[in-house]
């Protein structure tokens, strides 16, 4: 809850947004009115001095009006055309400017400095991702770099991304070395689990290619009519998978960048 001094007024400190968040949850309404009635309530059984009290009514108050103008925000903001890049840009200048528009610059550094430090962060993965003139590699060679000069605090929050870019470098390397640097990394149990789902995923790429390779084959021979290789072809579906694996070898053939990064 408030981070409070015997006697004292208002003191901002850096859980005071997670503090409105948590108490707005618990009144299970959104009303404006009876929000802040309910938090000026609060405020009586704290230790605040009347001006103290003033002020942390004043600050949720203008904190659940952001909150209001914040949903109007999204619900009003177009789906993105073009670039998402530019979307997100354009996205985060418009929520600066709800912000500004509701707090001072100290208030704003309490409330928001660390999730625009996030937002700013996640635009710059954004980028990387979305630069065609990076090769895939490239990418996750930036993506690393971008990892390892992320805050403690940040790393933490993201480490499922972390493990995910780890876990390609580390399936880039020969097989000999994958199970020993998996297990340095993230326990004996999940190193075998990874690699039997990259021998899994190895095994069924090459299945497919070699469905591809035979349909060629097969749409490629002079001496067969239309009929003749559309029945070839679904005989060569038939014969080498399943139902559910047709289905998933459609996704593929569709997709061939799947066979580069794995399904």
């Amino acid at each position: 809850m408030l981070k409070l001094n015997s006697g004292k007024d208002f003191i901002l400190y850096k859980g005071i947004k997670d503090h409105f968040d948590h108490f707005i949850a618990l009144q299970k309404t959104e009303n404006k009115a009876l929000l802040e009635t309910a938090y000026k309530t609060y405020l009586l059984q704290t230790e605040l001095t009347v001006l103290g009290q003033k002020q942390a009514a004043d600050l949720f108050s203008r904190y659940v009006q952001y909150k209001h103008d914040l949903l109007r925000l999204e619900a009003e903001t177009p789906i993105p055309q073009g670039s998402l890049v530019e979307a997100a840009q354009r996205r985060l200048l418009l929520l600066d400017e709800l912000r500004w528009r509701w707090f001072g610059s100290t208030e704003y550094q309490f409330l928001f400095a660390d999730e625009r430090q996030f937002d700013e962060a996640a635009l710059n993965r954004l980028a990387i991702r979305q630069n065609s003139q990076l090769t895939r590699e490239q990418k996750e060679q930036r993506l690393e770099q971008h990892f390892a000069n992320l805050s403690e605090p940040e790393k933490e929050g993201l480490q499922p991304s972390l493990d995910l870019i780890r876990s390609r470098s580390i399936r880039q390397l020969p097989q000999g070395n994958q199970y020993n640097l998996l297990a340095a990394e993230f326990g004996d149990e999940i190193a075998g689990r990874m690699i039997k789902a990259w021998k899994n995923q190895t095994d069924w790429q090459k299945r497919v290619q070699a469905f591809v390779v035979k349909k060629e084959r097969i749409l490629s021979d002079p001496g067969l009519d239309k009929l003749q290789k559309t029945l070839l072809i679904a005989e060569l579906e038939e014969s080498g998978f399943s139902q559910y694996e047709k289905k998933r070898l459609k996704v593929f053939i569709e997709n061939p960048e799947l066979m580069v990064t794995g399904g």
